[in-house]
């Protein structure tokens, strides 16, 4: 599944920024996935960032899962976050899908 990451009142979380944890998703997948289609992301904590191995920070906070990282630029229009939205839902729910059945597809998302 997909979980946010960060405090639960939004008053304290950044309104331009999005970081998520997806449990059972391949790290390799998911940044192969992103490029693919076409949403610019970063996976781990920005102190880390192109790191090979698992963040010290992300370990010493509790947060468990492939980590996914959005940011929002100063001029993001809403209509570029509802396109991103829709490509992550797609790639999320391919990536679920291959972990919990290798070589399938499901048929809910018609691929």
């Amino acid at each position: 599944g997909v979980h946010r990451n960060g405090p639960a009142d939004p008053a304290g979380r950044l309104a331009s920024h999005l970081h998520l944890s997806l449990a059972d998703v391949d790290p390799a997948a998911l940044s192969l996935g992103l490029d693919r289609v076409g949403v610019a992301a970063s996976s781990g904590a920005a102190c880390g960032a192109g790191a090979a191995t698992a963040s010290p920070v992300l370990e010493a906070t509790g947060i468990t899962g492939t980590p996914l990282r959005l940011s929002l630029g100063w001029d993001t229009t809403e209509a570029q976050v509802d396109e991103a939205t829709e490509r992550l839902t797609g790639l999320f729910e391919e990536l679920l899908d291959a972990t919990v059945r290798p070589g399938h597809r499901a048929a809910a998302t018609g691929r």
